[in-house]
């Protein structure tokens, strides 16, 4: 699996989902800097989120990608407890909200065995938020093998949803708006 943790920053910006030119060393759309380890797209995916938890770095980097979703905090849960994503959407008719719903529907994807995706809202922030968190049961917190899977799961849904993003699925891209058989999104 290609990993988007570590590539230049010109290759892809957060914020704006494409390629940036650097101004000066800085990214004009998000305020990465070239070299400083405060602003590495790897440990900083949104606004004040820097030391990202690397278990789920990637699927965090993943949903910033998808239109109209923006994420505004993240913990994986440490083995402890479940693994939580909270992010803002534009609006929600955002295509990108599409994406994640099919792709934790049981009609096309395994991922509903492991996620959800529900409304919250944080203390500090009184508006409403969405959550993506995974189904973690009390009886499964010290199963190591349990949170091997969850793992390897959070990366197939970043994987997925980069192959969608990229446009590199075979068929059914609901994203660009292709349709046809199959259980690609």
């Amino acid at each position: 699996m290609t990993t988007l943790l570590g590539k230049k920053h010109e290759a892809h910006c957060w914020r704006i989902g494409q390629p940036v030119t650097l101004e000066d060393g800085l990214c004009p759309e998000c305020g990465w800097r070239d070299n400083d380890p405060k602003t590495d797209p790897g440990l900083q995916v949104g606004p004040g989120q820097t030391g990202l938890d690397q278990e789920i770095a990637e699927l965090v980097w993943a949903l910033n990608r998808l239109p109209g979703i923006k994420t505004c905090s993240s913990c994986s849960g440490h083995r402890k407890e479940p693994l939580k994503i909270w992010f803002d959407v534009e609006d929600y008719k955002a295509k990108g909200l599409l994406v994640l719903s099919r792709l934790l529907s049981a009609n096309y994807y395994r991922f509903y065995q492991y996620f959800s995706v529900t409304l919250d809202h944080q203390d500090t922030d009184p508006q409403v938020c969405f959550r993506f968190e995974s189904k973690t049961y009390p009886s499964q917190i010290h199963d190591d093998a349990f949170w091997d899977d969850l793992f390897e799961g959070v990366g197939d849904i970043a994987h997925q949803i980069n192959a969608i993003v990229d446009d590199t699925i075979t068929h059914h891209n609901i994203l660009y708006g292709r349709t046809g058989g199959g259980s690609d999104v």
